[in-house]
């Protein structure tokens, strides 16, 4: 039997042409990630200034008025679209397929201060004169609660009682009291002080800070204050009773401001149906949405009729959906964990971390006394969910076999943008990759000034049946694109023939070391 001796040079001669192939392996994988950085860049700056052309999906804008800044909501379809749940991937570009600056708006929660006059209804209170009893008094009131007429303690006489105070009667009004104004037939010269105390129903009462009314004379000048100051609580009547002088005032009148607060909640965007599914074995239902989104209320419908449904919602945000490098980075770090740790790379669905409980609450819809009380809606705390879950308590009645219709919403949010170029406009979103692009009210309006700025400005509309059938942006290939592929075809071509050319170095080498023998 011959054997094969290789000579003490073969190893080293295989050694080297193992380092040449690794060399050119890795020459190669740079000059095509090289080649693939250039082609992007220069798809990047043969753009010249216009949209991305990497974003998936448009929609026409229609304006009304003449501008330049138009205002636009952005209902739930665009929402479900964008790629970003801040939608940072959302562009205006104009006919031109030129990016117009815009601004992102949200909207919030409102506060409406308004002040209010109240005439009050105006009852003497005659007192003994040497008693300053006022339970004494007999208070007559109608069946709405406003005062008839007040009786003078029995046994009295005319000549024995003096005016003591007044009674007012404000009526059904529920306003904080900010401020008391009297007006009398003539007021008495010097200072008066007065208590005031507050009540509901006549029989509680409770006191608020002394009252004041000032009537000076000084050197032909009058100082005359005849204005109080009041607790800011509410009260149906007030009740002011004279210390010094004993004799109360005439008073013609007695007027009240009030004020009142109203909160508004932000305005809310509300999604379609959201498709039924199929009730899970541990009586819940699961709904997923297109991506990750800060929900704040829910609603249910249908319900059947007396329903008491304790359910409990849970969300968690699903394995985010990778495309393009993105996706091959991902599958790398899965693959490099695996090697470092000696286990087998997981897939995305063995990824998803644990439901999280969002709100608790009760469905119910009851008929009582002819007039149904339905409550389908839960608020949820705005936290970032892609998925939803559904469970109700086998302690009520259930959902009693009803497929439940899910409806989500969000807090409105609309854009602002400065119209220039050719229309029509349209709207763009879809890009996975864009950073941020709006800009800060402020900047985009000069001399922007809120609320009042924002209500001035010209409307821009996107109707749902056209969000509902978002097409598609077809793909733009410019000459210098077409120009990076060729490129990059060549040079993977060049990689291949060094290594076909290394490879028969290799085994012609070997060739030689078997007949040197």
């Amino acid at each position: 039997m011959r054997h094969l001796h290789i000579p003490r040079s073969a190893p080293h001669t295989w050694i080297v042409a193992a380092c040449m192939v690794l060399v050119s392996i890795v020459v190669g994988s740079i000059v095509v990630g090289s080649t693939s950085a250039f082609a992007a860049g220069d798809a990047d700056n043969n753009t010249g200034g216009k949209a991305n052309q990497g974003a998936q999906r448009e929609i026409p804008i229609t304006i009304s008025g003449k501008g330049p800044w138009y205002r636009l909501t952005l209902p739930m379809p665009v929402r479900f679209a964008a790629a970003h749940a801040d939608l940072r991937d959302v562009r205006v570009v104009n006919a031109e397929g030129e990016s117009l600056p815009y601004s992102l708006i949200e909207s919030e929660s409102t506060a409406a201060y308004a002040e209010t006059q109240i005439s009050a209804r105006l009852f003497p209170l005659y007192l003994p004169e040497k008693s300053a009893n006022v339970s004494d008094l007999r208070i007559h009131v109608n069946a709405q609660g406003r005062i008839v007429e007040v009786n003078t303690p029995s046994g009295s006489t005319t000549d024995t009682l003096k005016l003591r105070g007044w009674l007012l009667d404000l009526g059904a009004h529920q306003e904080r009291l900010q401020g008391l104004k009297l007006q009398a037939e003539q007021v008495p010269a010097g200072f008066q002080y007065f208590s005031i105390e507050a009540s509901a129903d006549l029989r509680h009462w409770q006191a608020w800070p002394e009252g004041q009314w000032v009537n000076l004379n000084f050197d032909g000048s009058q100082l005359q204050q005849d204005a109080v100051s009041l607790a800011g609580g509410s009260a149906r009547y007030l009740r002011l009773i004279w210390r010094d002088p004993v004799d109360a005032p005439m008073l013609t009148g007695a007027v009240l401001a009030s004020s009142t607060t109203r909160y508004h909640d932000a305005a809310m965007t509300w999604s379609a149906p959201l498709p039924a599914p199929a009730l899970q074995e541990d009586n819940s239902y699961v709904w997923v949405l297109p991506l990750a989104l800060p929900l704040e209320r829910l609603r249910i419908a249908p319900l059947p009729e007396n329903t008491i449904a304790p359910v409990t919602i849970s969300g968690r945000v699903y394995p985010r959906t990778y495309s393009g490098s993105t996706q091959y980075r991902h599958h790398f770090a899965l693959w490099r964990e695996s090697v470092l740790h000696g286990q087998r790379s997981r897939t995305d669905t063995e990824r998803q971390p644990a439901w999280q409980i969002l709100a608790r609450g009760v469905l119910s819809r009851v008929n009582v006394d002819q007039q149904e009380t339905l409550q389908n809606e839960i608020a949820l705390p705005a936290f970032p969910v892609q998925q939803l879950c559904l469970q109700w308590d086998e302690r009520g009645s259930g959902l009693s076999g009803a497929i439940p219709e899910l409806r989500v919403a969000m807090r409105e949010r609309g854009l602002v943008f400065l119209a220039r170029g050719s229309a029509p406009y349209r709207l763009v979103m879809g890009d996975i990759d864009a950073a941020p692009a709006n800009l800060p009210l402020e900047t985009l309006i000069p001399g922007y000034q809120g609320a009042a700025t924002l209500n001035k400005l010209d409307q821009a509309n996107v109707a749902v049946n056209e969000v509902n059938e978002m097409r598609a942006v077809a793909s733009v290939t410019t000459p210098a694109a077409a120009e990076s592929s060729l490129r990059k075809y060549v040079l993977w071509g060049i990689l291949l023939a060094g290594m076909a050319l290394l490879g028969t170095m290799v085994w012609q080498l070997a060739r030689k070391s078997g007949d040197q023998r």
